[in-house]
């Protein structure tokens, strides 16, 4: 009798163990599928990130000796101008945004409008590919940051080590006007919005209070004979990677370089629009103008090959 009261007691506990154990085993396997699930659903959206938003655009990732390569292909066409839409458009060091001639077309101009409403921290390098002569816009109502290892590498040409390089025009406006009265808004819910083959005509804001450009400890240059022009506002902010930009369009400790070309700086503290070709102000499709322009216009043309201005601290020195 003993016996069997034993035998029970023993069979007992090993069922409760098992029991025991089996309710363990499910609370780790719960556990590791829910982290399995969390890793599966999180968003890849972490600072640094390039994302596409429509228009076409197309964003790849690889790994490449040169680090990691968002390859941005796609995009909208009007006549030979290229339309690209983003929702984040973020570079760390390390990191390289190639925008990828696929089509083989000619291509004027390539326009690409940042939709998120989080600025952008570059900090890598930002090239063209197979675009000979092609002038690259970026635009960016939340604000635009380049810091100290942000590279500007333009007309890239496949299996060749020279460059055929456009101009480059960063601004923190909210829609670019063509020559032809289209407008391509930052916003992609704007019905305003057309795609046009006209060259650029102006820069306009809607805001009372348009956001900063700053460049922090770098160097930004094109190629000769081309245009470098900064447009933004006078709104500090502080992007999610962790750098400041002042209000105003700013250089701290560093150099734009454009030999025998044109370096065009300008800052707005209202709405309206910076006009590309004469530089100066007029009213927006809002019919809302500035009062004032705060500028730096300098045509280089003038300087031998080679020469250049730098502007440090916002003082405008000429380098040689």
């Amino acid at each position: 009798m003993a016996q069997g009261k034993h035998a029970f007691e023993e069979s007992l506990m090993s069922r409760v163990g098992k029991t025991k154990a089996t309710a363990l085993a499910s609370q780790l396997i719960l556990v590791v599928s829910f982290v399995a699930m969390a890793i599966e659903v999180a968003p890849a959206q972490a600072p640094g990130s390039i994302t596409p938003s429509g228009l076409k655009t197309s964003v790849m990732s690889h790994a490449s000796p040169e680090g990691l390569v968002h390859e941005i292909t796609g995009g909208t066409r009007a006549g030979s101008n290229l339309f690209h839409g983003f929702g984040r458009f973020d570079l760390p060091s390390g990191e390289l945004a190639n925008f990828l001639n696929d089509s083989g077309l000619a291509t004027s101009n390539i326009f690409g409008r940042i939709t998120g409403g989080q600025p952008s921290s570059i900090s890598g390098t930002i090239r063209t590919t197979d675009f000979p002569g092609t002038n690259l816009y970026l635009m960016n109502p939340a604000g635009v940051f380049f810091g100290a290892t942000a590279v500007l590498d333009l007309g890239a040409i496949t299996g060749q080590t020279g460059r055929q390089g456009g101009s480059f025009f960063a601004t923190t406006a909210d829609y670019i006007r063509q020559a032809d009265g289209a407008q391509f808004h930052a916003n992609p819910a704007e019905p305003r919005t057309s795609f046009s083959a006209s060259p650029a005509a102006a820069f306009g804001f809607l805001v009372a209070d348009p956001t900063a450009i700053s460049i922090q400890g770098t160097t930004i240059q094109v190629a000769e004979t081309q245009s470098l022009s900064l447009v933004g506002g006078n709104r500090g902010f502080s992007a999610e990677s962790g750098e400041t930009a002042p209000a105003g369009v700013t250089l701290v400790g560093a150099t734009l370089t454009a030999p025998a070309g044109r370096i065009q700086l300008a800052g707005v503290a209202s709405a309206g629009e910076v006009l590309v070709d004469t530089w100066t102000i007029g009213p927006n499709v809002d019919n809302v103008s500035f009062t004032t322009l705060v500028r730096h216009n300098k045509d280089v043309r003038r300087c031998a090959s080679g020469c250049e201005w730098r502007w440090r601290r916002n003082d405008c020195r000429k380098g040689s």
